[in-house]
């Protein structure tokens, strides 16, 4: 019985310090890199708000076809040319985990990459989006898929 309430009590007061460590901790963290009262916790949680905001809009905003054909792809690119930057690349890319964490965005749910695409005109110096879209679609065409399976889900289109 002794035995018993000694290691509760021991429990308890190594909770205790831990618990108090951690605080410490935090404090010293915060207090070091303290440059303008910004807190690193928060900001990593604002900006991975951000991020799944983005790719919330990205998917309220998505397109959608029966047939996804390189046309329609290219139609899109050639609309949109005006509005980006002349050293922006035009990517299509298979909407991987992986491929939307490199553009940005935070993702809680996997899109079905056999049934969508996305197509951006990326800057790959700065890493930024100038522009993006989410194409939903029933069927692909073969040649199109072809492409996408030879090149790893990721085609850099060339004008």
């Amino acid at each position: 019985m002794m035995r018993a309430a000694l290691a509760i009590g021991g429990g308890v007061v190594v909770g205790i310090v831990l618990c108090y460590g951690g605080y410490r901790l935090y404090k010293y963290y915060l207090e070091k890199n303290k440059s303008g009262n910004r807190d690193p916790f928060a900001e990593k949680l604002k900006e991975r708000n951000e991020q799944k905001k983005r790719f919330d809009e990205l998917i309220n905003n998505q397109s959608y076809v029966e047939l996804l054909t390189g046309k329609e792809l290219s139609t899109w690119f050639k609309e949109n040319r005006n509005t980006v930057p002349e050293n922006a690349k035009m990517v299509i890319i298979t909407p991987t985990p992986e491929n939307l964490k490199g553009l940005g965005y935070y993702v809680e749910n996997d899109l079905d990459k056999d049934s969508n695409i996305i197509q951006v005109f990326y800057n790959e110096v700065s890493g930024e989006v100038y522009k993006i879209r989410l194409v939903n679609y029933t069927n692909i065409e073969s040649n199109l898929q072809a492409q996408l399976i030879e090149q790893d889900g990721m085609i850099i289109v060339t004008e």
